[in-house]
């Protein structure tokens, strides 16, 4: 694998972990008294941090084009850490994280800040599948970020070009 492709890699596996954590990873039917419309809750509200993550490796792809490889692995390490840390996060703290945007987000249209388990203005919640997503795409990430680190000195920049073999043998070189 090049360099070249590994950074597409790289910006495909950033492009999926942000549209799962753009994405609705809760609703929460609200009644006619707080507006009555659906709350939707994405991964980027309830941890906000997500959108740091990714504009740091964006600032990393444009600094491995001008720095050396060292640099590009060690940021890539760093990233990765954070990036495991932030996916731990989103496993152990996901639903409360989501509950506790959606009372924040409450709380702003009526007012009155409550839990939202036993809130009169919640009519009814559910999960979507997304966090999960988000999940698998951090793994993703990780593991192109190891990858990164591991090898990233190692790859050429570009693919070795193949030999010219339509190119005619030179017959009359010898006889010179």
């Amino acid at each position: 694998m090049t360099r070249n492709r590994l950074v597409g890699t790289w910006l495909v596996s950033i492009v999926i972990l942000a549209v799962t954590a753009g994405q609705s990873w809760g609703i929460f039917e609200v009644s006619l008294e707080a507006g009555g419309a659906s709350l939707e809750v994405s991964g980027f509200e309830a941890f906000p941090v997500i959108g740091t993550l990714i504009g740091l490796q964006l600032i990393a792809i444009l600094l491995s084009f001008i720095t050396s490889p060292v640099v590009t692995r060690v940021v890539g390490a760093v990233v990765a850490g954070l990036v495991l840390f932030n996916v731990g996060d989103v496993l152990l703290n996901a639903w409360s994280m989501v509950n506790l945007s959606a009372q924040r987000d409450l709380g702003d249209r009526t007012g009155i800040v409550q839990d939202i388990a036993s809130s009169d203005f919640v009519i009814a919640s559910s999960v979507s599948w997304w966090s999960s997503a988000y999940l698998i795409a951090g793994l993703l990430n990780i593991v192109v970020l190891v990858g990164i680190t591991i090898g990233w000195k190692d790859l050429p920049s570009r693919a070795k070009s193949k030999p010219d073999r339509d190119l005619p043998e030179d017959l009359w070189g010898d006889q010179k």
